[in-house]
């Protein structure tokens, strides 16, 4: 029987494959039970591994024709996009919460933003390093443009692709790199979070944080608009409508029921029949199931459970570097030999390449993103002491 690159038993291969290695993770290196949000940890690893198995759809077409994008299959066209909404529902739900349910006077924005950095730069490091030495690598190391564009292309990247994402060494970046577009939006939402703040009526924060904050959201809107990113930033009404209607006991215990996970995979399946062009409508959808999931729905105890948990932990490294993963294994298959492999045999290299990356992403989590993530109270300690003292040697200037 022969059978469509596009048919999603290859997609439900690779899900097996990867859910099966974080088993084998959570058996060797046990996890940490579930907290408060312990669906949304099981989803973002779904999530991640939904957008590498789209991008490996991807790859099909690419090793073809030369041409990096959406897979003639509304299916796989829906799984990187849609996941992408989903990471930022979650996003403005577990910082909309925060501002919610805080104390007067107990936003730290100082700590918020030292823990922000240290979420997303150590790795990002890591991954702008990773696309530059592949870029050098496939021409043997040799410089394909100047030095000085070779350097400002590099340093694009290194701005978290908030100008561009440009080819580096003349070698295109979208198959490495692609799903780093989307780290602005997140940037650009943690730096409105003060004004947010203000107009859910916290008015115990600092004058010149919020008017730093407004500036930032005008920044935003401005960038977006040239973009036509407002279905991106619509996403986050989402996880800010959770943030308010899931509060409630009543709100959870509703969104826990069995019924309630029918209702989330049923709004799931007709959204996977429905086109990515209708990008405000998906938005709206997508709220229905985000909805019940942030309230504590486990769909039958599956977002809870320890590989997906194990996935959920790795979810960033697995969403950045598995570019890089896939690069690598369609490389040493090499171009030529890519280009003509059957679809059994494109998904056979991506079900060979996922234990691999999986693996090396929990290495990425434990050695890098887990001591960033330890490091924060040390970190903001310090920030406060400097803040502290430049403050003093301000005032003793005006003095």
């Amino acid at each position: 029987m022969h059978l469509s690159a596009f048919n999603p038993i290859f997609a439900m291969g690779t899900l097996v494959i990867a859910v099966l290695t974080a088993a084998v993770i959570a058996y060797l290196s046990p996890i940490p039970a579930p907290k408060r949000y312990g669906s949304l940890d099981g989803l973002r690893g779904v999530l991640a591994l939904f957008v590498m198995i789209g991008h490996a759809a991807i790859w099909r077409g690419y090793a073809i024709t030369g041409e990096w994008q959406l897979p003639p299959s509304r299916f796989y066209s829906h799984l990187g996009p849609t996941s992408v909404t989903f990471f930022f529902m979650v996003t403005a739900f577990l910082f909309g919460s925060k501002l919610l349910e805080a104390r007067p006077g107990a936003l730290d924005w100082t700590r918020m933003y030292v823990s922000r950095a240290l979420r997303l730069i150590p790795l990002y490091l890591l991954f702008v390093f990773l696309l530059t030495f592949a870029a050098l690598a496939s021409s043997s190391f040799v410089l394909r443009e100047s030095p000085l564009r070779f350097d400002l292309n590099v340093i694009h990247w290194l701005a978290f692709t908030m100008f561009d994402m440009p080819a580096v060494n003349r070698l295109g970046m979208a198959m490495i790199g692609g799903q780093a577009w989307s780290l602005p939006y997140e940037w650009w939402f943690y730096l409105a979070l003060p004004m947010m703040a203000v107009f859910i009526g916290r008015r115990d924060q600092p004058r010149g944080i919020v008017i730093a904050s407004a500036l930032a959201a005008a920044a935003a809107a401005m960038w977006i608009t040239s973009r036509n990113g407002w279905p991106n930033a619509v996403a986050f009404l989402g996880g800010w409508l959770a943030a308010v209607l899931m509060r409630g006991p009543h709100s959870q215990r509703v969104a826990a029921r069995w019924w309630s996970s029918i209702i989330a995979l049923l709004v799931l399946a007709y959204v996977a029949r429905t086109p990515l062009a209708s990008q405000y409508w998906l938005a709206i959808l997508l709220s229905i199931p985000f909805l019940i999931i942030a309230g504590g729905n486990t769909v039958f105890g599956v977002l809870t459970s320890a590989p997906l948990r194990v996935l959920g932990e790795i979810s960033y490294s697995l969403y950045l570097l598995h570019g890089i993963g896939l690069y690598i294994a369609f490389s040493l298959v090499g171009s030529a030999t890519t280009a003509q492999l059957t679809p059994a045999g494109h998904w056979l290299v991506v079900f060979a390449a996922t234990p691999v990356i999986v693996i090396l992403c929990r290495f990425t989590y434990r050695t890098i993103e887990a001591p960033a993530i330890a490091a924060v109270d040390p970190a903001t300690t310090r920030a406060r002491s400097l803040l502290a003292r430049r403050l003093a040697m301000k005032s003793a200037v005006t003095h």
